[in-house]
């Protein structure tokens, strides 16, 4: 497993206090690890190691931040909806409704914002009755690509 240089402040002064910030490091590197593994992020990561080991090696830390800013925005508010129902108690199954839910409902908005900005270019390039009436010619719109 990765094991990180711990560095310490100045108020860290007494062995207990630096034996208490080297656990909080590595129960920390250990979490994030597991996340990160939990997401199979070791799957796209560019480091052969995790390819062989079939888990993530490397640094942690900086593998989820680089990872996680990769995932859709629908699936991160999925992710955080199961985490917090299974915080308030939730069974395993009725979290992962409440996900899935999330999730889709999420899609759904994006898609509407995705056929309502497209709306708006079209009406935006659409010449006026004005325009038509003066024989200018209307200035072509943005290229949009269909889904």
């Amino acid at each position: 497993m990765f094991r990180r240089e711990v560095k310490f402040t100045e108020f860290q002064r007494t062995p207990q206090q630096r034996q208490a910030h080297v656990r909080m490091i590595r129960q920390r590197d250990a979490d994030r690890a597991k996340l990160c593994n939990i997401l199979r992020f070791w799957t796209i990561c560019s480091k052969g190691k995790c390819h062989r080991e079939g888990r993530c090696s490397g640094d942690p830390i900086a593998c989820f931040d680089a990872k996680w800013k990769e995932l859709p925005a629908a699936f991160k508010d999925a992710l955080r909806v199961m985490t917090q129902a299974s915080r308030r108690g939730l069974g395993h199954d009725a979290a992962k409704r409440a996900a899935i839910e999330t999730y889709h409902q999420a899609e759904a908005a994006e898609r509407d914002a995705a056929v309502a900005a497209d709306e708006r270019a079209r009406n935006a390039s659409a010449p006026g009755p004005d325009a038509a009436a003066s024989g200018a010619a209307a200035s072509p719109g943005p290229r949009l690509r269909g889904f």
